[in-house]
C-alpha cells in the first residue's frame, strides 16, 4: 500500500472556493482506479521519481506535479458522482452551465438576471434555470452573490482597496447591501474578516503546517 500526501495552502480564511465546498473530508481514490485512468498512474509515478533524485528544480517539478495530481484526482471523484452530486465540479460537464458560470466569472460586477444571462447563451429562463439548479445546486443568482463574496474576500485580503471599491468591483452600489451580504456569507463583516485575515498572517508567518491534504492508496 502507497500513501502519497500533498498539501494546498489556502490563503482566505473561511473564504472556501465554491469548488472546494463540495468535496468531502477524504477523497479516497482506490489504487485500481489507475487502471481506468492510466494518466494518474504516470502522475504518481513521475513524482515518484522526481521525490527521489536531487536534480535541479526537483521542487519545482514536485510542486507542478501534485497540480496535476489534484486536478486528477478531481476528475476521478467527478465522475464518479451521480448528476447533481458534484456541484460547482461536476456542472462543467453540462455545456449550457458551464457556458452561464463562464460568463458570470467574467464579469461578476455585471447586473446579472437569469433572464439577462439566458438571452445572452440562447436559450430559455426556465431550462438555464433547471439545468442550472439541478448540476449546481443553488440559483444562478445565488451563485453569483457567492462567487462575489468570494472574490470580495481575496479582495479584503491581498489588496488595500477600500471597502466601498471592493463592494463596487463586485457588482454593490450600496455599501451597506455589500457588509450585509459579507457577513451572511463569512460570518463577519468585510471589515473585520480584513483584521482577521491579517492578524492570520502573522500568527501563520513561518509556519508550514498542512491546510489540505489529497490521498490515495
Amino acid at each position: 500500500t502507497q500513501v502519497l500526501c500533498g498539501v494546498y495552502a489556502f490563503d482566505v480564511p473561511g473564504a472556501r472556493h465554491p469548488a472546494l465546498r463540495v468535496l468531502p473530508e477524504l477523497v479516497h481514490i482506490p489504487a485500481k482506479k489507475t487502471r481506468t485512468r492510466p494518466e494518474l498512474a504516470e502522475t504518481i509515478a513521475g513524482l515518484t521519481r522526481e521525490h527521489d533524485r536531487a536534480d535541479l528544480g526537483r521542487s519545482l517539478v514536485v510542486s507542478r506535479l501534485l497540480d496535476v495530481l489534484f486536478v486528477q484526482l478531481l476528475r476521478a471523484w467527478v465522475d464518479d458522482q451521480p448528476a447533481g452530486g458534484a456541484g460547482w465540479l461536476g456542472a462543467l460537464r453540462d455545456s449550457l452551465v458551464a457556458a452561464a458560470l463562464s460568463l458570470l466569472h467574467e464579469d461578476l460586477a455585471a447586473p446579472w438576471d437569469v433572464a439577462t444571462l439566458a438571452a445572452k447563451l440562447g436559450t430559455s429562463r426556465p431550462t438555464l434555470a433547471r439545468r442550472f439548479v439541478a448540476e449546481v445546486g443553488l440559483s444562478p443568482l445565488a451563485y453569483l452573490t457567492q462567487a462575489r463574496m468570494h472574490e470580495a474576500a481575496r479582495l479584503a485580503r491581498e489588496t488595500d482597496r477600500s471597502l466601498t471599491e471592493i463592494a463596487e468591483a463586485v457588482g454593490y452600489t450600496s455599501v451597506s447591501a455589500f457588509n450585509r451580504a459579507f457577513h451572511r456569507e463569512h460570518g463577519m463583516p468585510p471589515g473585520a474578516f480584513r483584521k482577521h485575515g491579517a492578524a492570520h498572517d502573522r500568527r501563520e508567518a513561518g509556519d508550514d503546517a498542512p491546510a489540505a491534504r489529497s490521498l490515495i492508496e
